[in-house]
């Protein structure tokens, strides 16, 4: 009786230690599906619309990167870049 109290003592303890690490719901691969370019309360560009092609934009830890390709009438032009970030609530 005492062993099984005891067990269930350390059981409780090590439990209790374990936490589990908050998840950063960024993390991963995002395909972009919606664009919209806005200036002066006007919208510009659409993608889809405007520019046809795509996008990927990853996230790991405090790291962002995207590459894309897009076509608008018969020009193709790359896009990529990346750097650093924080996230608080829903704001980066």
């Amino acid at each position: 009786m005492k062993k099984t109290a005891v067990l269930c003592s350390m059981l409780l303890i090590m439990l209790a230690a374990c936490k589990q690490e908050p998840v950063n719901p960024v993390v991963g691969a995002w395909d972009l599906i919606y664009a919209r370019q806005v200036e002066n309360d006007s919208t510009i560009s659409t993608f889809p619309g405007t520019y046809q092609g795509g996008q990927v934009k990853m996230w790991c830890n405090n790291y962002w990167m995207f590459v894309g390709q897009y076509k608008q009438d018969t020009i193709i032009s790359e896009s990529y870049g990346g750097g650093s970030y924080t996230l608080e609530g829903i704001v980066y």
